[in-house]
């Protein structure tokens, strides 16, 4: 079943597993774990507030006059836009570049979701131990899993996050 993460907050597709050791799909319950997921208290990034960390992220890709355009969008339309400026325009992204600091910007931007606002916050403490596992069907095998394959940087980044709000609030 695939599943139109941008429409449909609700569906929890056949492939999602959920179960006392692992959450594989963050869907239904779970979608706060999404980077489409709407923040009551945005992200920051260069000085700009934005919706979600997917607004955040794709914002980042580009130079801080651009960021504006990222905020007043929905998160899918917001990685639609970032492919639309680098058609129209090349030399304001940098592939290379942007490889380099991916992973730093996603950290930064899932760590504010997760201490700026207090329920979202309890909600991933509450997963406990589980795994977390950005499994999709849309094919991303770099931020998460798709049929069994990927390096599920987003989970693994979640993860990261909860053992570290854990550990500061000690």
């Amino acid at each position: 079943m695939n599943i139109n993460i941008v429409e449909d907050e609700v569906t929890v597709p056949d492939y999602a597993i959920i179960n006392e050791e692992v959450v594989c799909g963050f869907f239904g319950p779970h979608r706060f774990l999404s980077n489409f997921y709407p923040c009551r208290v945005g992200v920051y990034w260069l000085g700009t507030l934005f919706p979600s960390t997917e607004h955040a992220y794709q914002a980042a890709k580009f130079p801080k006059v651009y960021h504006k355009e990222f905020v007043d969008i929905t998160a899918g339309r917001s990685k639609k836009l970032a492919r639309e400026i680098v058609k129209a325009d090349s030399s304001l992204y940098d592939d290379e570049m942007w490889c380099r600091v991916k992973d730093t910007v996603m950290s930064q931007l899932v760590f504010q979701k997760f201490t700026n606002n207090q329920d979202l916050k309890e909600m991933l403490l509450s997963t406990g131990e589980k795994r977390l596992e950005e499994t999709n069907s849309w094919g991303d095998v770099y931020w998460g899993v798709c049929k069994g394959t990927g390096k599920n940087k987003l989970g693994k980044i979640l993860m990261a996050t909860r053992n570290y709000i854990r550990t500061i609030e000690l």
